[in-house]
């Protein structure tokens, strides 16, 4: 840790006996918090008073929550009373031992449990589990005052009441429900049709969480010599004590090794990590991060990625690879290899190295370098007058970057987009001569030609569909928008639905409230992903909001985005002041499998009413399926169980959006 790192304080908690001998006892959670002990004191300078730990019988709940109270708000409210000066602190809680369930009777949890840590001396009598929305309260009054919050939770919470018991060699960290009426109750505020990040950990999306395991799986323990561990907490502190001093790792990329290590160990388990996971480990900076592809297994002679058809990759893509340590494109240096995919699944790819390094890294980034779009390929004539402009912009769109999704036609061609000078200025317009985006002085062909290839990359991502007319998910997901109503008597909200225009349309006010649902009528879960495609060509990812915890619906089950009472939780269109009336889009990808789509995530253009420099920079998020993001989530993934169209489907609902006569 550097002079410049913040100062930082932990709570550690393992519990390996526990007084009700109901519950099974653990072996290697003590040894967790000591090994973390020693790694925030020898790698990360942490003084010893800053480090709370409890243990075995000192670790009851009344203690464990004392503590987080004493120990971490009060230590935070205290920074924040005094000015907030200097970098905020950092804040660690740790929690190594059994997870459970116990019983919901207020409705918010699918089914009927709320998930839970289990203290020393809990199920004895008139003592119970900590739930989530326990550990969340305290988590939210901490938020209050800091936001550079981690939580480690090694355990499973799934309970043996969910499945069989399997044999292992080492303890799993579970024990069963607790079915006992509960003194306390969640919260009103939830609702039976939301969905669960994969951890199952409601807890909220201010932190970082690093969980032990997805909700159904187990956390197991990991024997070293002598002595156990939590299979995470050991891969976990073994991989910070590796990291370079002078290059800490991103959440991201310490969850990348240790869940590939876990996973390596325990197929059956996968670690999760939910919320900023750009952020360096235990500090509160987010380096500059481009969104890469990420190499995540090496099997059956070929290296597979983390992005398939429902990204937009197609089989004959090549793609560009470059060290694990690589974190933006203009630093990355020359590449290490190329690749050519040779086998697209729904969520991931297998690729053969053209040529470069043969032994290719985990871990290592991929950009996209040529796409075989096929189709998705557009068409552009380029309406002008010759002369050096023109010979600039045609060898502006003969590169790489642009290529993959243009392809210049002459005049007499049917082509999707226009370039035409106007009043001096270069305009891009669709086929019917309407005016995309602002205007470009004649010299910045690199600017005209980066906005085309982010309109094309628009484009081709709200066409993604699964058109496979055997795919065994076809009409598994439908996506409705309606309007956020109030019941008059309770001011519960709900769902009403939107009378369509006389020509058949939705229509939305501006300013008007409304309710994005999702459902799932296929007979097994299904992860989903909803994106809101603008007026202004931004593609912006609607949920989940918390990084990370992408989101299994259970079938028959509807989430509904925007059903709320809080302000900050509903979704209301709104329009710039020189925009009456646009088409809006939402889209919502599922799959079988967990997946991350931040990939299809892109800025704003400047409005076709706006004006521009001489010179334009451009959007640094423009680059959508040139760079994927890193994610190792879909390590555990193998071979396709029928084939890739089974694997993924998509819905969209497109709507107006109007501002009324006299209104905004």
């Amino acid at each position: 840790m550097d002079t410049n790192s913040p100062v930082m304080y932990a709570l550690l908690v393992g519990i390996n006996e526990y007084a009700q001998p109901a519950v099974p006892q653990l072996g290697g959670c003590v040894n967790d918090v000591n090994a973390m002990d020693q790694l925030l004191r020898d790698r990360f300078n942490v003084p010893q008073g800053n480090i709370l730990k409890l243990t075995d019988r000192q670790a009851t709940y009344q203690a464990i929550k004392q503590a987080f109270r004493d120990h971490l708000i009060a230590q935070a409210r205290s920074w924040a009373e005094a000015g907030r000066q200097g970098t905020p602190p950092a804040f660690l809680f740790h929690y190594s031992g059994h997870g459970s369930q116990a019983r919901d009777e207020t409705g918010a949890e699918p089914d009927g449990l709320d998930e839970t840590i289990v203290p020393h001396d809990s199920r004895t009598r008139g003592v119970y589990d900590i739930k989530d929305w326990e550990l969340g309260q305290l988590l939210d009054e901490l938020n209050q005052y800091v936001d550079n919050v981690t939580v480690i939770l090694d355990c499973c919470h799934s309970g043996s009441g969910t499945r069989d018991i399997k044999p292992t060699l080492v303890r799993t960290r579970r024990c069963a429900p607790d079915l006992r009426p509960q003194p306390t109750q969640r919260p009103a505020g939830g609702g039976t049709t939301r969905a669960l990040p994969p951890s199952g950990w409601t807890l909220g999306e201010k932190y970082v969480l690093l969980a032990a395991c997805r909700d159904r799986e187990e956390a197991n323990e990991h024997i070293v010599g002598q002595r156990q561990y939590g299979a995470m907490t050991y891969f976990l502190v073994q991989d910070l004590s590796q990291a370079a001093p002078d290059r800490p790792r991103t959440y991201r990329e310490l969850h990348e090794r240790v869940s590939q290590r876990v996973n390596l160990n325990y197929p059956d388990q996968m670690p999760q990590c939910e919320g900023d996971r750009d952020r360096l480990t235990f500090g509160g900076l987010r380096p500059a991060r481009d969104v890469f592809l990420n190499v995540v297994d090496k099997s059956g002679g070929l290296i597979w990625v983390d992005g398939g058809l429902a990204h937009g990759l197609t089989e004959g893509s090549q793609l560009k690879l470059y060290p694990p340590e690589v974190r933006t494109l203009d630093q990355a240096g020359p590449p290490i290899a190329t690749l050519s995919v040779a086998e697209v699944g729904a969520v991931r790819s297998g690729c053969r190295v053209e040529d470069g390094l043969t032994d290719v890294p985990l871990h290592a980034r991929a950009v996209i370098y040529r796409l075989n779009y096929g189709n998705m390929q557009r068409q552009v004539v380029l309406d002008l007058p010759g002369g050096p402009d023109l010979d600039a912009l045609q060898a502006r769109l003969a590169q790489d970057d642009v290529k993959a999704y243009v392809q210049v036609v002459p005049p007499d061609r049917p082509a999707g987009f226009r370039v035409q000078l106007v009043d001096g200025q270069l305009e891009l317009q669709d086929a019917s001569g309407k005016r995309l985006v602002a205007p470009f002085p004649p010299t910045d062909a690199d600017g005209l030609a980066r906005d085309l290839a982010h309109v094309v990359r628009y484009q081709n991502a709200l066409e993604l569909s699964n058109t496979a007319s055997t795919s065994s998910l076809n009409g598994a997901v439908s996506l409705s928008v309606k309007k956020l109503d109030f019941d008059p008597n309770t001011q519960t909200p709900v769902a009403a639905p939107i009378e369509p225009t006389a020509g058949g349309e939705t229509q939305v006010d501006v300013g008007q409230r409304i309710v994005l649902e999702v459902t799932n009528h296929d007979t097994s879960p299904l992860y989903f992903a909803v994106f809101d495609f603008s007026y202004d060509w931004s593609i912006t990812q609607l949920y989940p909001r918390a990084r990370g915890a992408h989101e299994p619906l259970a079938p028959g089950k509807t989430y509904s985005l925007g059903l709320s009472q809080k302000r900050n939780e509903q979704l209301a269109p709104q329009l710039p002041p020189e925009i009456a009336e646009v088409r809006q889009s939402v889209k919502v990808i599922a799959t079988v499998a967990d997946a991350d789509f931040e990939v299809l995530e892109q800025g704003a253009l400047k409005t076709p009413y706006a004006t521009r420099r001489a010179v334009t920079r451009g959007d640094p998020l423009s680059k959508l399926l040139e760079q994927a993001m890193a994610g190792g989530k879909t390590r555990a993934l193998g071979a396709p169980p029928a084939s890739a169209t089974d694997e993924w489907t998509a819905a969209q609902v497109d709507f107006r959006i109007r501002k009324r006569a006299g209104g905004l």
